[in-house]
């Protein structure tokens, strides 16, 4: 009885002292995320603006409320198709909506989607030679710094029709950038369209993505994803946590043991991987942890969480 109360005690203590760093480490985290924060409005307020979006809401799907502003040069991702492609509908004109939408710098929107369909019987020039014209652009080597721009300059007098689907992409995404959009709006994004997303940033298009793929957001500067229809917004370089992996001999003693000491962790079949701030100064604690308690371990390795993990993680996804 007496081990057991010392036990006890010895965790409480532990947890208390775990609790206080912890909360220790929020508000570092949250003073350092304000004053970021009003660095990037400030950022903002300075540089162009691709496209701003102010207190959308939509009735469906439902979003409750999300704004962002797309600056120009970045990859903001939108994680869930359903709602991605409704903001996309909301910020083109094809959905109704609540909030404000303005697009500034060049005034354009681009979109580069799967529905998309180009003219068969017309060339590749042809094409984004109409949709030039429909665009009132005027400049005469426009056409040919798209061709060029894309890797595509061999085929402007190719029918459309006759190309192969990768490239009849290559031209979908010519004909949404033919008038210097402010913003590139993309569904489900091809190969092709990552091949030149760099030189897309580099000529300051902001661009917006909506997919359900997260190795794609792996190339987003910033996220948003959707929960019960509140956004969350969710910075790249923030979302790669520290992961614990243990393969503890005895399982069930090492969940009631992490219990115990307030450890969040998942439990899968071969394993537990727990989550912490700071593997450097979690690893120490965590292992005197289980050694006190007669828990050896087969293995002990530290991993860099994934977005999907991250994703999961901080939506709670089952």
């Amino acid at each position: 009885m007496v081990r057991g109360s010392e036990g006890a005690e010895e965790a409480g203590e532990a947890r208390g002292a775990r609790e206080v760093r912890e909360a220790e480490e929020a508000e570092r985290t949250e003073k350092t995320e304000r004053t970021e924060k009003a660095k990037e409005i400030e950022e903002v307020k300075k540089t162009e603006t691709a496209l701003n979006v102010d207190s959308l809401s939509l009735k469906e799907p439902s979003i409750k409320t999300v704004s962002f502003a797309l600056k120009k040069g970045e990859i903001l991702g939108i994680y869930g198709l359903r709602e991605g492609r409704a903001i996309i509908a909301a910020i083109t004109g094809f959905l109704d909506y609540e909030g404000n939408i303005t697009c500034e710098s060049f005034g354009y929107l681009g979109c580069f989607s799967r529905n998309i369909s180009l003219y068969p019987n017309l060339t590749v020039r042809e094409n984004l030679e109409f949709f030039a014209s429909a665009k009132d652009i005027k400049e005469a080597d426009r056409v040919e710094g798209v061709l060029g721009f894309l890797g595509v300059e061999d085929y402007g007098d190719v029918l459309y029709k006759d190309l192969e689907e990768s490239f009849k992409r290559r031209i979908i995404l010519g004909v949404a950038i033919v008038h210097k959009p402010a913003a590139l709006l993309v569904e489900e994004p091809f190969p092709e369209f990552w091949e030149v997303v760099e030189k897309l940033k580099a000529s300051k298009i902001g661009i917006l993505i909506a997919t359900n793929d997260t190795k794609q957001l792996e190339k987003c500067d910033r996220i948003l994803a959707f929960k019960n229809g509140s956004a969350f917004e969710f910075k790249l370089a923030k979302m790669r946590r520290d992961c614990i992996l243990l393969k503890p001999i005895k399982m069930e003693k090492a969940i009631e043991a992490l219990d115990e000491f307030g450890f969040k962790y998942t439990a899968f079949e071969t394993g537990i991987r727990v989550w912490v701030d700071n593997y450097a100064y979690a690893i120490p604690e965590l292992v005197e942890m289980l050694l006190r308690r007669g828990i050896k371990l087969e293995s002990l390795e530290v991993e860099k969480t994934g977005i999907e993990e991250a994703l999961e993680e901080a939506l709670e996804i089952p």
